[in-house]
């Protein structure tokens, strides 16, 4: 539901400006005290300006993903359009490339979601 279907591959990705963030992620499966959670500086292309040059429908509420093993989530756009949440497209963390147990080549850092 976009006015402008946009695609991308990795080398167009890395070939933008990348902008990179502090961020502490939890999983989705961490219990109360658990350590399933950390800080890292990621860096990556912010998801409101792959969306902006999209141009969301009226109607559009939600960026659906799905990851290479078929998981997927629902992102609701204005989680992902927030400039203060800084949603990233992520490519690296900690300043080496994404490892492989955190999503690379490329994954979605939503601040705030887990």
């Amino acid at each position: 539901m976009v006015q402008n279907k946009i695609e991308i591959n990795y080398a167009g990705l890395t070939a933008k400006p990348l902008v990179e963030h502090m961020t502490t992620l939890t999983c989705v499966s961490n219990y109360v005290g658990g350590d399933l959670a950390g800080n890292a500086l990621w860096l990556g292309y912010p998801i409101r300006q792959l969306l902006a040059q999209a141009q969301p429908l009226p109607g559009a509420d939600m960026v659906l993903s799905t990851s290479h093993d078929g998981w997927t989530a629902s992102t609701p756009l204005p989680v992902l359009t927030d400039p203060h949440r800084e949603a990233l497209l992520a490519v690296g963390m900690n300043g080496e490339p994404l490892p492989i147990e955190h999503g690379f080549p490329v994954r979605m850092v939503v601040p705030g979601l887990y």
